[in-house]
């Protein structure tokens, strides 16, 4: 542990110049600063759940988490750590009035016993893989029940895990259990000698998020200007590199179903003048999703540009285009149009969301291309194909469903240590 720590150490004082940089300039980051050090915090005189998360994505697994724990028997004050700003406001929303929501302490050993003296955790719940070894420790000094909850390890990391066996080993023989996801979970976190009687398989926390709709289909699509004639095709959170094969895709594809309207929504915002550049560059008319209002149909392709869009944009879809998997990005969250019942393709690069992708192809519920021909071919094709393209929307929507269950097993996991 102490080589750990003086790399750690190292690792601070070395990028000290960026961090000071991003005191001075960013509110996000000096926002909770003291609570990284283990101060401001509020002291917990009754002992709490405390679940510790990293950005946006675990947010949402702890808020699905958060719900179910609150519904016990006897259920404790609920504390929930986050280490990036983006997640920290997440949070603060969705679990207002719900759980205490603080900025996660440097994994420091005495910034760590600190933050853990204030929480007064009586369990501390690691979302996924937040394996922070001296915030873990600490717990178990002091006697915290400690679980992994919704674990995995991708295949990018676990050879990490691997190179640094001997550490992680001591940091798992603090757990009391763990819930993984999926069975090559379970397997990778053995051969890191977690014990297998203390692992269960509990699928993934994300089948059960809830897709919530504020406003119908038919008054987004009014919305959007699109008419009753258009065919939606949206490509969703499309990474750099990927729009150009999109635009060129789409322009394919027009020449046989010209009615073929295009809604790019690009993962990061901040790329949208190249976007729009892109498309200016094809002499395609396009509009900007804030802009947009009823009535406008000069445009060929919306270009989403605020957040919070992109579920809407999908259930209006005719076919979905999952982005980040064209170019070499991992791929993008495939769940949202699956569960909506959307016709969904994607690229070959899918590896973030692998068990998810293998057991949507094996059951037949999306297609995964390999080129831009093949896009072409099957966007064409099940935009043609009308009752095929709506079979496989339900076929992705049930085995979804088939999926649910991950928040009771997880919680239930947590249920019976706090009962020791």
């Amino acid at each position: 542990m102490w080589f750990y720590n003086l790399i750690l150490i190292l690792a601070l004082l070395i990028s000290s110049p960026y961090w000071l940089v991003r005191l001075l300039f960013s509110p996000a980051w000096r926002a909770g600063f003291r609570q990284r050090l283990g101060y401001d915090l509020p002291v917990q005189r009754q002992p709490v759940i405390w679940l510790h998360a990293a950005s946006i994505g675990e947010v949402k697994i702890a808020a699905a988490l958060v719900k179910k724990i609150r519904q016990l028997n006897e259920p404790k004050p609920i504390v929930v750590s986050i280490i990036t700003p983006a997640g920290f406001r997440q949070a603060k929303t969705i679990l207002s009035g719900q759980a205490e929501v603080i900025f996660a302490p440097l994994d420091l050993p005495f910034i760590v016993s600190r933050t853990v003296a204030r929480i007064n955790p009586a369990l501390l719940g690691i979302i996924e893989t937040e394996l922070w070894p001296n915030l873990i420790t600490a717990a178990w000094q002091k006697k915290v029940k400690i679980i992994l909850l919704n674990g995995r390890l991708s295949d990018r990391s676990y050879p990490t895990y691997q190179r640094f066996k001997i550490l992680f080993k001591k940091i798992i023989s603090c757990f009391n259990y763990a819930c993984v996801q999926t069975e090559e979970d379970k397997e990778k976190f053995t051969a890191l000698g977690f014990p297998s009687e203390l692992l269960a398989v509990s699928s993934s926390v994300k089948y059960d998020f809830e897709i919530k709709l504020d406003t119908p289909a038919a008054s987004l699509r009014q919305r959007y200007s699109f008419t009753p004639e258009d065919l939606i095709w949206v490509a969703g959170s499309t990474r750099n590199g990927e729009e150009i094969i999109l635009i060129e895709a789409w322009q394919a594809i027009r020449e046989k179903v010209p009615n073929l309207k295009l809604i790019l929504a690009p993962r990061h915002l901040h790329r949208l003048k190249e976007i729009k550049k892109l498309l200016a560059g094809q002499a395609r008319p396009f509009a900007l999703s804030s802009q947009v209002h009823t009535g406008t149909s000069s445009f060929d392709c919306l270009v989403v540009d605020t957040m919070g869009e992109l579920l809407p944009a999908y259930s209006i879809a005719d076919v979905v285009f999952v982005g980040g998997s064209l170019v070499k990005y991992g791929g993008q969250n495939i769940l949202e149009p699956a569960a909506l019942a959307k016709p969904v393709v994607c690229g070959q690069d899918m590896r973030n969301f692998k068990e998810i992708t293998s057991y949507l192809l094996a059951q037949k519920a999306i297609i995964q291309v390999h080129n831009p021909a093949e896009l072409v071919e099957n966007i064409v094709f099940l935009l043609t194909h009308t009752e095929a393209a709506r079979q496989m929307g339900i076929r992705a929507q049930q085995s979804l469903m088939a999926k649910k269950g991950a928040v009771d097993k997880n919680v239930e996991a947590i249920e019976r240590l706090l009962a020791r």
